[in-house]
């Protein structure tokens, strides 16, 4: 039935990520871990942090669900970095995927901004936006050995 439908689609949709994944960021086969979901309430935080480099490799990706929310990158004080010296927002649209990869995989930390946060393009225009419940899609690959 319907929910059959959906898991097949959900199912063909994560391997057509991890095919594009692979073909834009990789020149060898991929091993990925377990694609898991991140369930985030409206005044759910994700503060700043590098995923671990333990197990999972070059890349975290994801894809933004139900609600637009604004990443903000910053320079990583794990690496020595100086967070104070800058900081890049991408505005993830539902249905949009960002990809970490190289430097801002692993030298620059990443959190979600609160709900009612101002993103400001490369232009200047400021855009109000308003997080609710947002779920996301996490692709991780594995650590090569």
């Amino acid at each position: 039935g319907m929910e059959d439908e959906l898991q097949e689609l959900s199912i063909c949709s994560l391997v057509k990520t991890r095919t594009h994944l692979s073909e834009k960021y990789f020149d060898r086969d991929v091993t990925w871990l377990p694609t898991h979901a991140i369930d985030l309430k409206k005044d759910g935080a994700l503060k700043p942090h590098v995923d671990s480099v333990r197990f999972s490799g070059g890349i975290v990706a994801g894809i933004t669900l139900l609600s637009p929310a604004i990443m903000r990158l910053r320079p990583s004080e794990d690496v020595g970095r100086d967070p104070e010296e800058g900081f890049v927002d991408l505005l993830l649209q539902p249905l949009s995927l960002y990809a970490l990869t190289g430097v801002c995989r692993y030298q620059y930390s990443h959190e979600l901004l609160p709900t009612s946060s101002i993103f400001e393009s490369h232009d200047g225009t400021q855009t109000l936006v308003e997080r609710e419940r947002r779920v996301s899609v996490i692709f991780r690959d594995a650590k090569d050995d």
